[in-house]
């Protein structure tokens, strides 16, 4: 009945691989906002919040106003219910804080913020006394989603996202809309896809400033290249949950892997990843040991990788079951030159220096690559490597993996997949540590609070 889903859709690992209420996985494209649940309040009750107190001296008269039934289970998890007031509507729901019935608001930043809360209560003495928190409770990350069963409308979209944040990052608008290029790869048709789209809406600050309230948040700006940019995105409330019908038969890719007990690898070889060359290899290990267990005693093969194209031709050919250290790509993406054929990037899980001069002023991002015809098999690596990611955050290191969540999506025989993962190679900070022989900086750092720009343009064409 649509072509996209974009309103406000949620990126989570239970949606991503198998969504419940039909019983498929869907594609998203890089996510176009970051935010989750916070809080918001005068000083004294805000400061309590923030430090998930509402039990003890002062802070015992916190009570706070949700507005929907996920913010209500959110707090939940770190409230007792009977602390949290859930409203029919938004204006009882700033209502209730002028009047007193609630001291905290929570929700995500638009509904939470000071502009807001002050048009719904003509109220402007919260100019001074109202502010929201950094704390977030849970993530809310939000992306445009297509059918898993056309990859190159998938990558359209996709792509045309991104263009946004490359334009941003360019300070290209409406108004010099047709200094962004053309370009080639989805047809001759479409070579100005991305000119058109900048001269009707402009680039992604434009539309930021637009749409949302609180377009201070920081999460949600563009990275200029000097702040971390590690950071998991939410498995959401269904990963443990036992299906009706395991999606693992959708994947050939792991039924083959499984039935030879092998995972094969490529590793590129060139000078130019040598810095990066041996964090990809231990992805080929968290990934082994999500398949086949703790022990992955000769499951693993390298397979040497000594050009970009031998790499996606080898891939394309099955001869490898994932490619690591590769540099994420319009092109690679889409279209590939040698093999015509697109490809799947995972998050990327390292940042190159900056490259000299040119449109691009940060550098590569580097992920892991899957064909595009298996698309379990693609998601299994993606999740891998925000599982790593989790962990560094949660302080989940090889010894106390068992903290890690359980996930069924795959079904049960993969409950412990992030488990057996992080008992091998640790989370990201220990896989930095061990395999990475230069200094942690930039946008190889974790982001968390107080949080840094997220979005990333990783506009590169070739």
């Amino acid at each position: 009945e649509v072509d996209v889903a974009a309103s406000i859709v949620r990126v989570a690992m239970d949606n991503d691989v198998y969504e419940k209420n039909t019983g498929k996985g869907y594609s998203y494209t890089f996510p176009y906002h970051y935010d989750g649940i916070r809080f918001g309040g005068e000083s004294k009750f805000l400061n309590c919040a923030e430090r998930l107190d509402g039990f003890f001296g002062d802070c015992k008269g916190v009570r706070i106003c949700v507005r929907f039934q996920d913010d209500f289970n959110a707090v939940s998890e770190w409230y007792p219910t009977s602390m949290i007031k859930m409203v029919r509507n938004a204006s009882e729901f700033y209502k209730s804080f002028q009047t007193g019935k609630c001291n905290i608001l929570a929700g995500i930043s638009f509904y939470i913020s000071k502009e807001q809360l002050i048009e719904y209560t003509n109220d402007t003495t919260y100019e001074s006394s109202y502010s929201t928190g950094e704390t977030l409770i849970s993530r809310q990350v939000s992306a445009v989603v297509t059918r898993e069963d056309d990859s190159e409308w998938s990558d359209f979209v996709k792509w045309s996202l991104q263009a946004l944040f490359a334009a941003e990052e360019r300070n290209i608008t409406q108004d010099n809309a047709q200094t962004f290029g053309q370009i080639d790869v989805f047809g001759s048709k479409y070579e100005n896809m991305f000119i058109n789209i900048i001269k009707e809406i402009g680039n992604r600050g434009d539309l930021l400033r637009e749409s949302m309230a609180d377009t201070n948040y920081e999460l949600s700006h563009l990275n200029d290249g000097s702040t971390g940019l590690i950071y998991s995105l939410p498995f959401g409330e269904d990963v443990n949950i036992p299906l009706r019908q395991s999606p693992l038969n959708e994947s050939p890719t792991m039924n083959k892997i499984t039935d030879r007990k092998i995972l094969k690898c490529g590793v590129p070889t060139m000078a130019e990843t040598e810095t990066w060359r041996e964090l990809g290899k231990e992805y080929c290990k968290a990934i082994a040991g999500s398949l086949f267990g703790k022990n992955i005693t000769r499951m693993v093969q390298f397979e040497n990788i000594t050009t970009e194209k031998e790499g996606f031709v080898k891939l394309d050919n099955d001869e490898v079951d994932l490619l690591v250290g590769s540099r994420v790509t319009l092109r690679a993406d889409v279209r590939e030159n040698s093999t015509k054929k697109g490809f799947t990037f995972s998050l990327p899980y390292f940042y190159t220096d900056p490259t000299e001069g040119g449109d691009f002023p940060y550098g590569d991002s580097i992920a892991l690559v899957t064909r595009e015809d298996d698309p379990q098999w693609s998601d299994f690596v993606f999740w891998i490597v925000s599982a790593t990611f989790y962990a560094e955050e949660r302080e989940i290191t090889k010894g106390n993996s068992d903290e890690m969540p359980v996930v069924n999506l795959f079904g049960d025989a993969y409950g412990p997949m992030f488990d057996n993962a992080i008992s091998i190679v640790g989370g990201y900070g220990e896989m930095f540590k061990k395999n990475v022989n230069i200094s942690r900086a930039k946008r190889n750092k974790l982001n968390k609070s107080p949080f840094t720009p997220q979005m990333n343009s990783m506009f590169w064409i070739d």
